[in-house]
């Protein structure tokens, strides 16, 4: 306080607005007789005069006040005084919609006015009086006196004007009310009439307000995001709003004109009469419907914004008070101050705690305010936090915590409340609640990066909050309700009005090819960069708590049965709603466009430059190919045999691209995986005419493949992993759950929530990778500090995850078992290899760029893997074992047999890396061979469960036939495919030292065999039930495929040379000596495996074995004895895949029993 205030001039002002505030709270208590509160409340204003003791500029903002309370005080009594007449009563539950017309827009002008809504805003002129004199502490006594006075206020206007009622027609007292409405919008337009002091007085008249059209820099951003989600918004109306159109076009407009002012504003005059237009003219929308409970929302919405929009009047009030009138002239920022701030701009953007207005509002107004409020309203509050911490540089430390911290807060309670709610609307607003906190969050980590992310997702989340809103209110106009229930099913009746809503609910997920993706990496790496991994995996973490909600949303619209009728519903909002999901696919696949300009726009208002890795999407021909041909698939493929031809077809035309490429580890890898997808194409062709939809199933299918062939061959790290994405995203998702039963959904559910969790944790290891660069070669030249040992185990776990490697909880790492069998086929042969392929691509190209002494750390991550990778065989067989249903007990082999590939390539040696990679491809074709087997199976008589088989091979001797050579080749016997793989291994782990791994991956090659041995004999051998009699083999579409793979897992049994020669190449450009191989004969140490002989050998014995026991054989018949007992039926001397192993089968049940007992794990394995 300056020297010439003394202590009690401080004390009677503090009176004088003690005495105010009484009053106002009296006025509020007492609002139900209007009359006498609104003379009462009024009358309070007169005692602001106290502050004219401050001197000659508070006597002039004082009269100044006064004389603007005047005018809209007696306009508002004027009108209160017509409606009093009308209804002849003063209480205001007896007025209840007197003003819902023209009255009403007058009275609602006085009574907005009345709160100080002007150019000139008076309470901030006694405010600067008050904080000039160092009394900065009355004014948060000032802001409580402008909240209860706006609750007071707001309460009479939303009761007259919007609550329904009779309303006032005509009024007596035109001319005054005239008068004084004439003399009101002077306040707006010449508002310095009203000074009739001398200007020596004050310096009110520097006060002005400016409309602003400089696009550039970060305010550029927010106006031009906010002028097209505003113009979508415009279109999506034209047709959607049905009633008071003059009222709803009206303050959209003004609205609109207020967002995109408000970041274009320099002066603070300007800013917060836009800041409080914004609030108004949404509020009074937010009402559109006039309901109860619109009018409730809106009024907590109104007070809890107009409360922070005080709090930044008194920070202004701060500035005024140093000579500031802009936020380009400010140079020092204090922690109160931005604190004050930060309320001001989190009430708006919805931060925890100050949020509760968010998910009470976004339901009960109409969905196009909704989608405003949500996609751009809170922005406005973001880009306040932005100007406060980079614009103005308050990077304080302790405020960067504070904004961590209630970003987290944020961030996990609104992502937990998504998962209660089945009101639409209100769990999309708790979304926002969560991206909002994320935002914050990340604005939290104070760097140019982190600020680049931020925006990004601003911008993104502004597109897909509005666009799942907008989506939303078709779907509530088709059926009438908010609730998931009364949606269930309605993207079956109508899919292409439902279709962007699917779009937002991945989008919003953060799944590729949509914006979200690239700025969710882009904050990843923004955390990284700080080395801040509790924010990194706490986005992660909260990601996956929403995506449980998201995922919920999809599945009530679009794969729950429909429980009733809806409508349909046309025209150009439906139009707009497709602009917008357009334009999130535009942002997700031109990332490198969209960080371009967010990053030249930081430079033009920071004045510094950002370095961001390069976000470049890379389109090989191949994956142009496939795409081209999902889309024909999915337009044209009516009937399963077309949609499976033509996906074989275009899989053959991207194979003959990639066969154009120069080869790499990449391009062989992709050409397996277009080899295997035409196999399983032409087999699902015949497979899925028993099936709905198959244009969907296929074309989803080349989608995923899309996914694993930009892995294969991306040659930047920011690529490969939008790729991997795709290929474990939603196309992923919809294949699986094809049959839409209640099973599929819950195990693909699983499955893709587990695949979630296993990206972000390579998301955050890719993060850390691309601190020094987006080249995946750049790997061969990073340092090994500290983090990148860190990123090299998230990869290392993340890729493990990815194979479903990982020894908890085994079954939830596994593709389900209800999807169609040509996909859980590819699933398990090829798509589970990238996990395997991405590990040998990351971990030997880091120790190709380390010394030897460094190379000991590399060393011990692929202990680990080996480690994991043959706990996992074991558990793996022992899991098959346990269970009986052919396509999970192949699922449990598979997790097994991928432990073999880390077990191999973990090694960091040449050896481990061929038998890697060669078991590698034997397992893709024996694998196969073994799903579409068990697929024929299934086909011609529909029974997964081994029990209620036998005697097939009687009746399916091709079948048969093939399944035996992959059971043989799965087995490691010699000849076939698996055994030299395995061989290599074996002696791999051994020159490694590793005997005792090397012992139990031959215990669990025993074991495997020993399913396979239950399998054919429950299956293929015994006594074939009745209702089999008269099923045959399967047709050349399904048995083509099923003999190409058999002939190859026999040619690559007797010459891995085919597969070894690729193999050496590969090895040898990661810098490691190649393995010595022939044409039949492979060398390892001193060891030589010539499988040719081998091969002779075998046949010599088989073809012995046979003739001796053909012309040897001698068979004795005895009469059986039975002492009284029954004949056996010959279904009943059956031996079941249940009666196998009962004693190891017992043992392992123990195992697990007593292992969960130790862990306190709940829940089985082997579960249906």
């Amino acid at each position: 306080m300056n020297n010439h205030k003394g202590a009690g001039v401080e004390g009677v002002i503090f009176l004088f607005l003690l005495i105010i505030f009484s009053l106002k709270v009296f006025a509020l208590i007492n609002k139900e007789n209007v009359k006498s509160s609104f003379i009462i409340a009024s009358g309070a204003e007169i005692l602001y005069l106290g502050v004219a003791l401050l001197g000659s500029s508070a006597l002039s903002a004082v009269i100044l006040h006064l004389e603007y309370q005047f005018v809209f005080r007696v306009l508002a009594f004027l009108m209160l005084f017509e409606f009093f007449k009308f209804k002849n009563s003063v209480k205001l539950s007896d007025l209840a919609g007197v003003g819902f017309n023209k009255w009403g827009v007058i009275f609602g002008f006085s009574i907005f006015g009345s709160l100080g809504i002007s150019l000139i805003t008076s309470k901030q002129l006694i405010l600067n009086s008050i904080t000039a004199s160092g009394m900065f502490e009355l004014g948060y006594l000032i802001v409580a006196i402008n909240i209860v006075q706006a609750i007071y206020l707001i309460s009479i206007f939303e009761t007259i004007v919007f609550k329904k009622g009779e309303s006032l027609k005509n009024i007596s007292n035109k001319i005054l009310i005239s008068v004084f409405t004439f003399a009101g919008i002077l306040v707006f337009l010449l508002p310095q009439i009203y000074l009739i002091l001398p200007a020596k007085f004050s310096n009110i008249n520097a006060y002005h307000i400016s409309f602003d059209f400089n696009y550039h820099g970060i305010n550029g951003v927010f106006a031009l995001l906010f002028a097209f989600i505003m113009s979508m918004v415009f279109i999506y109306s034209l047709d959607y709003i049905k009633k008071y159109k003059a009222f709803y076009y009206s303050f959209l407009a003004i609205l609109t004109l207020a967002l995109i002012e408000i970041p274009l504003s320099s002066s603070f005059e300007s800013f917060y009469l836009f800041w409080e237009t914004m609030t108004i003219t949404s509020y009074l929308l937010i009402m559109h419907s006039r309901s109860d409970e619109s009018i409730k929302a809106a009024k907590l919405y109104f007070v809890m914004c107009i409360a922070g929009a005080y709090f930044l009047q008194l920070t202004f009030s701060h500035f005024y008070s140093l000579g500031i009138e802009s936020f380009s002239e400010i140079v020092n920022v204090s922690l109160t101050v931005a604190v004050l701030m930060l309320i001001g701009f989190g009430v708006k953007a919805g931060i925890v705690p100050i949020h509760q207005w968010l998910p009470v509002a976004h339901p009960a107004a109409p969905s196009s305010i909704s989608a405003p409020l949500s996609g751009i309203l809170t922005k406005a509050g973001i880009f306040g936090i932005i100007v406060l911490v980079y614009v103005l540089g308050f990077q304080n430390k302790i405020f960067s915590y504070l904004l961590v911290t209630l970003g987290l807060i944020t961030l996990f309670y609104g992502e937990i409340k998504t998962l209660y709610e089945k009101d639409i609307k209100r769990l999309f607003a708790y979304s926002t609640i969560g991206q909002i906190g994320e935002i914050v969050t990340v604005l939290g980590l104070m760097s140019t990066a982190a600020l680049s992310g931020a925006i990004y997702h601003v911008i993104n989340h502004a597109v897909v909050k509005d666009l799942l809103f907008l989506s939303a209110g078709l779907l509530i106009l088709s059926s009438g309700s908010r609730n998931l229930d009364d949606l269930k099913g309605i993207g079956k009746k109508l899919p292409f009005l439902a279709f962007p809503l699917g779009v937002g609910v991945f989008a919003l997920s953060a799944f590729p090819p949509f914006g979200n993706f690239n700025s969710k990496f882009l904050m990843i790496y923004a955390a990284a960069e700080q080395n801040n991994y509790i924010v990194a995996f706490s986005l992660i973490i909260a990601g996956l708590i929403g995506f449980v909600a998201m995922l919920r949303v999809f599945r009530y619209i679009f794969l729950m049965n429909p429980q009733r009728e809806f409508s349909e519903v046309k025209g150009i909002k439906v139009i707009a709603v497709y602009l917008l999901a357009f334009v999130s696919l535009l942002l997700g696949i031109f990332p490198q466009s969209v960080i371009d300009f967010i990053a030249a726009a930081i430079n033009s208002t920071l004045k510094v430059n950002v370095h961001l890795p390069h976000f470049i999407l890379q389109f090989p021909l191949s994956v142009l190919v496939m795409i081209i041909g999902a889309i024909i698939v999915y337009l044209f493929g009516k009937t399963s045999k077309t949609a499976g031809i033509s996906a074989a077809g275009f899989s053959f035309l991207a194979l003959l691209t990639v066969f154009a490429d120069k080869f790499s580890f990449g391009s062989f890898f992709a050409g397996l995986v277009l080899f295997m997808a035409i196999l399983n194409f032409l087999f699902a062709a015949r497979y899925m005419d028993h099936s709905h939809k198959s244009y969907r199933f296929f074309a989803n299918f080349m989608i995923m493949i899309v996914g694993i062939l930009g892995v294969a061959l991306s040659e930047n790290i920011y690529s490969m992993f939008f790729y991997w994405e795709i290929m474990g995203g939603w196309a992923l998702y919809i294949a699986l759950v094809h049959e839409e039963d209640a099973y599929s959904i819950q195990e693909a559910t699983k499955y893709l929530l587990y695949n979630y969790a296993g990206a972000g944790v390579i998301m955050i290891g890719l993060g850390i990778v691309m601190q020094f660069g987006n080249s995946i070669e750049i790997i061969k030249h990073i340092p090994l500090t500290n983090e990148i040992i860190f990123a090299l185990v998230l990869l290392t776990v993340g890729f493990l995850a990815k194979a479903a490697q990982l020894p908890v909880r085994i079954d939830y790492q596994m593709h389900p078992k209800p999807a169609p069998t040509p996909i859980s086929g590819y699933i398990s042969s090829v798509m589970l290899k990238t996990g395997p392929f991405m590990f040998v691509m990351v971990m030997y190209l880091a120790a190709a760029g380390v010394s030897a002494s460094k190379l000991f750390v590399i060393d011990s991550i692929g202990h680990f893997a080996a480690i994991v990778g043959v706990i996992t065989i074991l558990m793996g067989a022992s899991f098959g074992l346990l269970t009986n249903s052919m396509k999970r007990l192949l699922i449990f082999l598979t997790v097994g047999e991928i432990g073999y590939i880390f077990a191999g390539v973990s090694l960091m040696t040449s050896q481990g890396l061929a038998g890697g990679l060669l078991h590698l491809i034997n397992h893709m074709f024996f694998k196969d061979l073994l799903f579409l087997s068990a697929g024929a199976i299934f086909y011609k008589t529909g029974i997964d469960s081994l029990n209620d088989l036998g005697g097939i091979a009687r009746k399916m001797p091709v079948t048969f036939a093939v399944f035996m050579i992959a059971v043989f080749s799965t087995a490691g016997v010699p000849m076939f495919s698996g055994f030299v793989s395995k061989w290599i291994i074996y002696h791999a782990l051994m020159s490694k030292g590793y005997d005792f791994l090397a012992i139990l991956t031959i215990l669990g090659s025993v074991m495997i065999l020993l399913v396979f041995v239950k399998f054919m004999h429950s299956a293929y051998f015994g006594k074939i039930d009745k209702k089999f009699e008269n099923i045959k083999d399967v047709d050349w579409y399904m048995s083509l495929p099923m003999m190409i793979l058999a002939i190859l897992n026999i040619i690559l049994g007797i010459f891995p040379y085919f597969a070894l020669k690729p193999i050496n190449l590969i090895i040898q450009s990661f810098g490691y000596k190649q393995i010595c191989i022939s044409l039949s004969s492979v060398c390892i140490g001193g060891d030589i495996l010539n499988l040719f002989t081998l091969s002779i050998y075998t046949l010599l014995a088989i073809a012995i074995g046979y003739l001796m026991f053909v012309y040897n054989r001698k068979i004795r018949k005895t009469h059986i004895f039975l002492s009284g007992v029954r004949d056996l039926s010959e279904r009943e001397l059956h031996i079941n895949a249940k009666n196998f192993y009962e004693s190891v089968t017992e043992l392992i049940k123990t195992i697990i029993y007593f292992v969960k007992k130790i862990f306190g794990l709940k829940g089985g394995y082997v579960e249906r």
